[in-house]
């Protein structure tokens, strides 16, 4: 586990692991009925 991460540090280990950092683009939605009690259990803790 890492306290902290420097952008360059975590790009180096993605890459090391075959895995490339990429912004979102666009916003996925959930078609979960139960999304927004689930969220806003998650978002409590």
């Amino acid at each position: 586990m890492v306290d902290d991460i420097s952008h360059e540090g975590l790009r180096v280990l993605l890459r090391e692991e075959g895995v490339s950092f990429q912004r979102v683009k666009t916003w996925k939605t959930s078609s979960d009925p139960e999304y927004e009690p689930k969220k806003a259990r998650v978002e409590h803790l």
